[in-house]
């Protein structure tokens, strides 16, 4: 049999520090993790969109000079600092 060093001792802890400890390491305690892939200081995500819908985005962001990105994120900031217009349809000049 091999000779072992001693193993080393560690400091006591609270019982405060103790209790900490084990709240903190279970499963539900932990910060759920963010979706999404970090890009800068932008978080990309992904989502579902229906053909029609894409080609109607593009359409409409072509004509504004603008990417599909750019364009989805104005809508969205729009959406929030404005709200949502549920009648109705814009018609796009000619």
């Amino acid at each position: 049999m091999a000779i072992q060093k001693k193993p080393k001792a560690q400091p006591p802890v609270s019982k405060n520090d103790a209790v900490e400890n084990f709240i903190n390491s279970a499963p539900d305690a932990k910060v759920p993790a963010s979706k999404g892939v970090v890009k800068g200081k932008k978080q990309q995500i992904t989502i579902t969109m229906d053909p029609e819908l894409i080609q109607r985005i593009d359409e409409a962001a072509a004509e504004n000079g603008q990417s599909r990105a750019a364009f989805i994120n104005m809508s969205c900031i729009n959406i929030l600092d404005y709200g949502l217009q549920i009648a109705g349809k814009k018609k796009i000049s000619e």
